[in-house]
């Protein structure tokens, strides 16, 4: 009697942990975008009048829990895309084109349709920018080259197996992190529609067993170096030197949490203040170093980390117009090593700000242990 029982719960645990499926693990996405722009400041002196028309292609791959934090985030679809804008008073805003890294978040799936947020990151390219002589009424961007950020929200209607409908809303920013001036960034809100096709079908198993992180607790050394001009659009272009120390907490295999405190020094405030008579080297070097306490949270796609956090500065805040600052961004981790694989490098990008307002441009490098 035992065998037959113990036969049940062992169905009734695959069951629960390997759901075969008969979907497609690759797909291939068009959509058309009608985009308009945000005039979110004052600053700027002109929009595009007429609509930006926006084309995405998209190529995205499922996940199934081969990898643990597939779970942990809702199984969800990873890929990149392509886009291109064509922008209103196209002799003044030109053209743009962005390549970005994608992550697609299911917030919940029924037969019919599933709704989901899509969070991109990557480059973005410009045709046509600011220029004192050959293009003056263009004051958004400096530059040709951008960081490029998306947001979409969204619903995909099941027509079949193999197409889906595609309706969703889309929020995109260009900025180049105040690197070239000037820099109040392009955002756009966009109406998005397209299918999706999955162009082979196969049987696949869902791995719904939960997996607990390896490690809860985290120590993060990183050193990054800013890029911003100041002083007019024509004005120098300064360094930031900014090192950090942080404590993070794992909640899963694909989030953590994160505080500590950062340290930074703007050499470029340490010469103006020396080479103008307004303090010693010493008084000056001193004046440029700005302390600050932060926290946030990084969910982890594999490799790459997606992070947002907030600051408050504690000392040297005369030198800043706000008392706050935000950080989003992305890390790459490399490869674990050392004793019981304690240790990991990365790299990555992000770029501060106040408010609405880029500060700098920044890349960095460190090690978790």
């Amino acid at each position: 009697m035992k065998q037959p029982i113990t036969f049940l719960f062992a169905l009734l645990f695959l069951s629960l942990h390997a759901q075969e499926v008969n979907v497609g693990k690759w797909n291939i996405e068009g959509n058309y975008q009608l985009c308009s722009f945000i005039k979110h400041t004052a600053k700027i002196n002109n929009v595009p009048k007429g609509f930006t028309h926006s084309f995405e292609l998209a190529v995205a791959r499922k996940t199934f829990g081969e990898k643990p934090w597939h779970k942990a985030l809702n199984f969800p679809e990873t890929g990149f895309s392509f886009t291109y804008y064509h922008f209103g008073d196209n002799k003044i805003f030109g053209d743009a084109f962005a390549l970005t890294h994608f992550v697609k978040f299911y917030l919940f799936r029924t037969k019919v349709v599933n709704s989901y947020a899509r969070i991109g990151v990557g480059l973005g390219f410009l045709t046509r920018h600011y220029d004192y002589i050959t293009n003056p009424n263009n004051n958004i961007v400096g530059s040709t080259v951008n960081l490029a950020f998306s947001f979409r929200l969204g619903f995909e209607w099941k027509v079949s197996k193999q197409v889906v409908l595609n309706t969703a809303f889309t929020f995109a920013h260009f900025s180049n992190g105040s690197a070239k001036l000037p820099n109040y960034g392009i955002n756009l809100a966009m109406g998005t529609v397209g299918l999706k096709v999955y162009p082979k079908l196969g049987t696949y198993s869902y791995n719904c067993t939960k997996v607990r992180p390896k490690k809860h607790d985290e120590v993060i050394a990183r050193y990054g170096l800013g890029l911003y001009q100041k002083n007019g659009l024509n004005g120098p272009t300064y360094f930031a030197h900014v090192a950090s120390i942080a404590y993070a907490r794992y909640t899963s295999t694909a989030n953590k949490v994160f505080a500590g405190v950062a340290l930074e020094y703007f050499p470029g405030l340490t010469d103006f203040l020396y080479v103008n008579d307004l303090a010693s080297k010493k008084e000056a070097r001193k004046s440029a170093f700005v302390t600050s306490l932060f926290w946030g949270d990084e969910v982890l796609v594999g490799r790459i980390g997606y992070f947002i956090g907030l600051g408050v500065y504690v000392s040297g805040s005369k030198m800043m117009t706000k008392p706050i600052y935000f950080k989003t961004g992305c890390n790459y981790y490399l490869a674990e090593f050392g004793k019981r694989k304690g240790f990991k490098c990365f790299v990555g990008m992000n770029v501060k700000s106040h408010t609405s307002v880029a500060q700098y441009w920044e890349v960095a490098t460190g090690m978790c242990f």
